[in-house]
């Protein structure tokens, strides 16, 4: 769901592959975590219907992973020259903001695989994007259009 208007490329697309990553080389110890649970129940916990303790815990794990796999794969942050599209395409939901409207980019101070990214809007609005890659060099790169964008306004409002 691409800016299907002007049809201009983008600049840059924030990722989520490491995030996505780690969650499936993860699956063995949350699988393990879940058999673990259950034994425990079992053994632990008097009158317990085992049958549906790990079925409810075990549909929640599904919910829960394929959650994090919907929101990765289908969540995207797309960067263009004068204002940024984040779009989740299962629910048809776009957002466009343009860099001038944005105050501030907050994220972690020293770089790591993925994490998440605060915008901060000149309305005091936030917006929140999770499990960004190299979040830092996202960061700096919205931090430059921004400085670019303010420019240009700059440079036209003079001349004005």
């Amino acid at each position: 769901m691409p800016d299907k208007i002007s049809m201009e490329k983008p600049l840059a697309k924030l990722t989520k592959e490491n995030h996505l990553n780690n969650l499936l080389d993860g699956l063995p110890l949350l699988t393990t975590l879940y058999g673990v649970n259950c034994l425990m129940a079992h053994y632990f916990i008097e009158g317990i219907n085992i049958q549906m303790f790990a079925l409810s815990l075990g549909f929640m794990l599904i919910a829960f992973v394929c959650g994090l796999f919907v929101y990765d794969k289908y969540h995207h942050v797309l960067l263009y020259d004068q204002y940024m599209l984040i779009y989740f395409q299962p629910l048809g939901f776009a957002k466009k903001i343009p860099y001038s409207n944005i105050s501030k980019v907050l994220t972690v101070s020293e770089e790591t695989q993925f994490s998440s990214l605060l915008i901060k809007l000149k309305s005091k609005r936030s917006i929140s994007v999770h499990f960004v890659d190299h979040p830092t060099h996202a960061k700096k790169f919205i931090d430059e259009m921004v400085g670019i964008n303010r420019l240009t306004e700059d440079v036209f409002d003079k001349a004005a």
